[in-house]
């Protein structure tokens, strides 16, 4: 059996999260763990297409820019 290499990270959570966290964890039946590694994921999903539409913002703008 494979095992999947783990991080283990000692963090602090800001109660309202804390609480929050435990309503979401009610409602879906997952584990904390499994919603604080869904949501790694899409900070990482959104910050990626945040980065692609700079660099096109940015390609857009020096384009232009060297028409003048």
């Amino acid at each position: 059996m494979m095992k999947t290499p783990h991080h283990q990270y000692l963090t602090r959570i800001k109660n309202d999260y804390w609480l929050d966290l435990l309503s979401v964890q009610k409602i879906t039946t997952k584990s904390i763990n499994t919603l604080l590694n869904e949501g790694v994921r899409e900070v990482v999903r959104k910050t990626k297409e945040e980065m692609g539409q700079y660099r096109k913002d940015r390609e857009t703008i020096r384009s232009v820019s060297s028409f003048r």
